[in-house]
């Protein structure tokens, strides 16, 4: 079975299937970059039951693990593991690839194309740690029984938790500039000052950002409250950090040697800090597998589809209230469109705003009035599609190119011309990264700036999907 050595830093690739074996020529392009001190693995088809089990999240995709020779040395920056991790996701064009430790489960940097993917492996982390339950509780009890138990009973809620919805949801809940672009991708970075890495930064937003979700499905299926959000990730951060706890794959409890002191590790989210480190704990080697010819994963599969099957026929599904309606707005409404690559709203200039918008991409139709929410069926299909959007700005002042806002000088020296149009990839603050297209005047009408969140659209179909 492939396996790494352990305290080696190492990229792990999610490739689309189909891309043909790529180990010979990443292997090259690493060589002629760092002489020769990279390793590169492609899947020997035991990855999964290594101490590093990349399912659900990897689905159909190709793995390939990318090691360095030489042990982490306490005191070393990521930065060149970091660096490694851009030009070779470039190069395999990876779905998700992130850069770590082995032995560890947790990430110094992940590069991703859809948040989906990045929510999976914050997921994965509860996933497979056998100190929390599938409720979201600290589990004191050493049984291998309970422990497997467990972990099929996790599968099953991860199917649930695991879903683009609640993926878009928690890129919304992230602060602005948590989320960087890069080159057409999406990255999150954990490193620290000088390029310290700590691995109980990943650990501590895992179980900041994942516990809620595990115990607001657990409450709801109770008919309980959900517990406070900080409350759930604190209790977490407390009784995995426990003296005698698990590491989680293997990680140390306390900072690796020459690492910053914890008041300087960043964070993604408000109160992400020193009470939460050391959260997540380990888990440690699986136990063997009843022998009834089902993996971990096909046997939690069937035990949710009994479980779904039971819920459905006792009608004990827990709803959700009904929302309360919005005041119906008095000037123009959202237009919800078929475009050529999915169904998309057109969101006039009057009606822009920035915190509807986050809220209804995070999969929140009740952020609209009743009148202008599409049916269930379109706004699946919307979230489902990438949530794209089309909308008008005032300035071009309101956009931004490389952490700065845009003017019409700078506009004009970078855009592309398609017709009669110019087009620019840039950056709606606290929204998305969009393609702004400039449309002259025209008549009565005067210069417009509209702005597409699906950046694969021509200047043309953007323009189309603004006319009455």
């Amino acid at each position: 079975m492939v396996d790494l050595p352990r305290g080696v830093p190492f990229i792990d690739l999610l490739v689309p299937p189909g891309s043909g074996p790529l180990t010979e020529d990443i292997q090259t392009r690493i060589d002629l970059l760092d002489g020769g001190n990279w390793r590169v693995v492609a899947d020997d088809g035991e990855m999964e039951r290594s101490s590093l089990p990349m399912q659900p999240v990897r689905g159909g995709n190709d793995r390939y693990w990318i090691y360095r020779q030489q042990p982490f040395r306490p005191g070393e920056s990521f930065e060149a593991p970091v660096s490694l991790c851009l030009e070779v996701a470039r190069q395999s064009q990876a779905s998700c690839s992130a850069a770590g430790v082995a032995g560890l489960y947790a990430w110094a940097f992940v590069l991703f194309e859809d948040i989906h993917y990045f929510h999976g492996l914050l997921l994965l982390d509860w996933l497979y740690n056998p100190r929390l339950s599938a409720s979201g509780e600290v589990l004191e009890s050493e049984d291998p029984e309970e422990a497997r138990a467990e972990l099929e009973a996790k599968v099953g809620v991860f199917t649930r938790l695991w879903t683009k919805q609640r993926s878009q949801a928690l890129g919304a809940r992230l602060p602005p500039g948590a989320i960087h672009e890069m080159d057409g991708l999406q990255a999150v970075s954990l490193l620290g000052p000088g390029g310290s890495f700590d691995p109980r930064f990943w650990q501590a937003m895992a179980m900041q950002l994942v516990l809620p979700q595990v115990r607001a499905l657990a409450a709801a299926a109770a008919g309980e409250a959900p517990p406070p959000q900080s409350a759930a990730a604190g209790e977490a951060a407390s009784s995995s950090a426990a003296p005698g706890a698990a590491v989680h794959a293997g990680a140390a409890a306390a900072p690796m040697p020459g690492q910053p002191p914890q008041s300087s590790a960043p964070s993604l989210t408000p109160g992400l800090g020193s009470s939460a480190m050391g959260a997540a704990a380990a888990v440690s080697q699986p136990p063997p597998p009843p022998s009834d010819g089902l993996t971990p994963l096909a046997r939690a599969e069937r035990a949710a589809r009994e479980q779904a099957l039971k819920l459905a026929e006792a009608g004990s599904e827990a709803l959700e209230p009904e929302p309360a309606d919005q005041p119906e707005p008095t000037g123009p409404l959202l237009v919800w469109r078929d475009g050529p690559q999915g169904p998309v709203v057109w969101v006039p200039s009057e009606r822009y705003d920035d915190g509807i918008l986050r809220e209804l991409r995070a999969g929140q139709r009740d952020a609209l009035p009743r009148g202008e929410r599409p049916g269930s069926e379109v706004f699946d299909r919307w979230i489902d599609s990438g949530a794209h959007f089309v909308t008008e700005v005032t300035f071009l002042s309101r956009l931004f190119l490389d952490n700065t806002p845009l003017h019409k000088a700078g506009f004009d020296e970078a855009c592309d011309s398609e017709g009669p149009y110019g087009a620019l990839d840039c950056h709606l603050p606290r929204v998305a990264p969009v393609r702004a297209v400039l449309v002259p005047p025209s008549g009565d009408t005067g210069r417009r700036i509209l702005v597409s969140s699906n950046k694969a659209l021509t200047a043309a179909d953007v323009v189309g999907l603004t006319v009455p």
